[in-house]
């Protein structure tokens, strides 16, 4: 009959009353309207459906930190490599012209050709070389080039080359104008080219300087300052 009577005291420690509640988690007894579990200390209100532990929370916001810090680096990685050239313009320095190239892109550009055409030029454009063939390839970055013209003159033709462009800088005439050509391969086959105003008279400077080089100079032993294709035919 104790026993009994355990039974029946236990069952109504157990059982809510009328006016309490049961919990959402435990289903222990809880005075109705309450928002905390005296038991198990859940919430009672919307924040029991979060039924995740701190250290779980911890983990979700680790793991949200750590991809948000790799998703550039990932995104970098499955992206094709472009390139975006810019040239700066080239500046007559002798027989040469300077400029550079920069690369802001993440990819490789081409240099693909350069020359000088000229209304006043009456024959083919004047085609410009590197300096460096190996220098075409165009990685990230500023990269400085060199152009020399690839015409073959002696000292002779190089000074009658520089008084004709004398002759027209000094008399200008409307439509005459010069420009140093540049073209630029893009790593999505696109071709970029551009054009920067030459004048007669820096035309006439790199005559000048393919003069001074060429005027001690047998043309026997120097075939940049042969003229064997005659003047006039390659410019």
């Amino acid at each position: 009959m104790d026993d009994g009577s355990f039974v029946v005291h236990r069952h109504l420690m157990t059982t809510p009353s009328s006016t309490d509640s049961v919990c959402k988690q435990c289903r222990g007894p809880i005075p109705a309207g309450a928002r905390l579990c005296s038991h198990c200390n859940s919430y009672q209100d919307w924040r029991g459906k979060l039924a995740v532990s701190s250290n779980v929370l911890a983990l979700l916001v680790a793991l949200v930190s750590v991809t948000t810090a790799a998703l550039p680096a990932f995104t970098k990685a499955i992206a094709e490599p472009q390139s975006k050239s810019q040239v700066l313009r080239p500046v007559v320095r002798g027989q040469q012209l300077d400029f550079a190239i920069n690369n802001t892109g993440d990819g490789p550009a081409v240099f693909s050709r350069a020359y000088i055409s000229a209304s006043f030029m009456s024959k083919a454009p004047v085609k410009l070389e590197l300096e460096n063939p190996m220098q075409a390839f165009v990685r990230p970055g500023i990269q400085p080039l060199t152009l020399k013209p690839a015409w073959r003159r002696d000292a002779i033709d190089a000074a009658r080359l520089a008084n004709e462009m004398r002759r027209i800088q000094a008399n200008p005439k409307s439509g005459d104008v010069g420009f140093i050509e540049i073209e630029i391969i893009e790593t999505d086959s696109s071709m970029r080219h551009l054009r920067f105003p030459i004048s007669a008279q820096e035309i006439g400077e790199i005559a000048d300087a393919k003069f001074a080089a060429c005027r001690d100079i047998e043309p026997s032993k120097n075939r940049d300052c042969s003229s064997s294709q005659g003047y006039g035919t390659d410019y």
